[in-house]
């Protein structure tokens, strides 16, 4: 947010009348500070928010297994293997991988978002009220993909792990599978759980390019809003040029932070369904 601020002053302290050289030149200062302060903040939140993913990794697995261990013997006889190991390897990565990533994003969108809307607020409390319509519609979007993505990431992990049991099955009787010349019915198993999940993987697909069209158009129409009434505001002399180019930033690092907090909300659906 700072950013910004300081790239509308630069800009007004050589457009207004009189121009300040000396003005221009402490808020480039300023604006160079800003910029190694938001710099050294996104290394040290990434590191840390690293280690917390990894932590998070080896504590999933952990527990997973341990509750393995605790099962009863008919467990097992009713689990398929390929289902465990799948559930053991791929799943427990897909999680706290996921997780430990939008959870970096989410404390940076969340702390800069705030950030933002009250500078926002500072430069013009009338373009603020009508840059946050957009926040509402967002939201609901998000909250209807979200559904979606949960619901296409359940059917997605029964299908993969549909074809790794079919591949672990057949690895492990292949003496049998070659003694009765199986290897075409072995593939054309494998090859159907494999195909299934392409196809969920496309509705996927799908269903993401609907949410970007709709994440990102709803904000572009808007911006187009923001700027008519903030030359309305600037030619009445009551918004100063820089001013109007600092909100305008500001609104775009905003509808940035709210898109990303709306693919956060899928992304953690999808991982925990």
């Amino acid at each position: 947010a700072l950013i910004p601020h300081y790239t509308g002053g630069a800009i007004d302290d050589v457009t207004l009348r009189p121009p300040s050289p000396a003005a221009f030149r402490s808020t480039l200062g300023r604006l160079a500070g800003a910029a190694a302060f938001t710099a050294a903040a996104t290394a040290t939140r990434g590191g840390l928010f690293w280690v917390i993913g990894v932590r998070l990794n080896v504590r999933t697995r952990t527990r997973l297994f341990a509750s393995l261990l605790k099962a009863e013997a008919g467990f097992f006889d009713a689990a398929r293997l390929g289902d465990l190991v799948s559930r053991l390897s791929a799943d427990t990565a897909a999680v706290s991988d996921n997780l430990s990533l939008q959870l970096n994003v989410l404390a940076r969108s969340l702390i800069g978002g705030a950030v933002v809307l009250a500078f926002m607020v500072r430069a013009s409390w009338r373009l603020s009220v009508l840059a946050g319509l957009v926040l509402p519609l967002v939201a609901a979007v998000s909250k209807v993909f979200g559904r979606i993505y949960r619901d296409l990431a359940k059917q997605s992990q029964a299908a993969l792990a549909d074809a790794n049991a079919a591949a672990e099955e057949v690895l492990g009787t292949m003496a049998t599978v070659k003694a009765h010349a199986a290897e075409g019915a072995a593939r054309a198993s494998y090859g159907a759980g494999l195909a299934a999940f392409a196809s969920i993987q496309a509705a996927s697909g799908r269903a993401y390019a609907a949410y970007a069209l709709a994440s990102t158009g709803l904000p572009a129409l808007l911006a187009t809003g923001v700027l008519a009434a903030g030359g309305d505001l600037v030619l009445a002399g009551r918004m100063s040029g820089g001013s109007l180019i600092s909100f305008l930033l500001y609104q775009t690092s905003l509808s940035g932070t709210i898109q990303t907090l709306g693919d956060v909300f899928s992304a953690v659906s999808a991982a925990v369904g």
